[in-house]
């Protein structure tokens, strides 16, 4: 299947390991029609790392995700535009850092490669975005994923979800981490690819 156009950026933009200050461009103004460099310090990084530490399995890291990903949200905002960011594409229309997702998507995947970088996700692993077609009115739309490890896999609801690929490697279930049905700042929505292809989210 042929990739989106805008999955190029996401492989390109991936962030290098440990630093004082790490930047990362996050996109907004709709299809990253705009970007800004967001610097997070050595101390805002330290935090986010003493939080996903506490993560006991995949689940629990799932549930400290979402919110890691708002508060990484709200300091890009401290530095762009995107703190006037609202939920969904109507509420923010024609506003200056309004995000579609496109915007989340690029930007999601970027945060997360730089958790991953980090060894900060250490029962999941950054996949491919996903998108969804003609879902309960939505036209398209478009997620950052991740993908459970199959080695940390601790639940039999995750063990029940593992599947091999065609090269009969053993993977994980998928999960979306959707920032744009909330406004900036707030946790992301996390919830089995599955059922986010099924219209999966609240209705914005």
């Amino acid at each position: 299947m042929k990739k989106p156009w805008w999955i190029l950026p996401i492989v390109l933009m991936t962030s290098a390991p440990a630093r004082a200050d790490e930047k990362i461009e996050i996109c907004y103004n709709y299809g990253c029609g705009s970007t800004a460099s967001i610097a997070y310090t050595e101390a805002q990084l330290e935090r986010v790392g003493q939080w996903m530490l506490h993560a006991q399995d995949a689940a629990s890291e799932r549930r400290i995700l979402r919110g890691v990903m708002g508060k990484l949200y709200t300091w890009a905002g401290l530095q762009s535009p995107v703190k006037a960011d609202r939920g969904g594409n109507d509420a923010d229309d024609s506003v200056e850092g309004r995000m579609d997702c496109v915007d989340h998507t690029i930007s999601t995947t970027r945060l997360l490669k730089m958790l991953q970088a980090h060894g900060w996700l250490r029962y999941h692993e950054v996949s491919d975005p996903a998108e969804r077609k003609r879902v309960l009115g939505v036209l398209q739309h478009f997620s950052a994923t991740i993908e459970a490890r199959p080695g940390r896999v601790q639940d039999w609801q995750l063990s029940t979800g593992l599947t091999r690929d065609a090269d009969n490697a053993l993977r994980g279930p998928r999960f979306v981490v959707d920032s744009w049905f909330h406004d900036n700042g707030e946790p992301a929505e996390i919830m089995p690819l599955d059922e986010w292809l099924n219209g999966g989210g609240p209705d914005v």
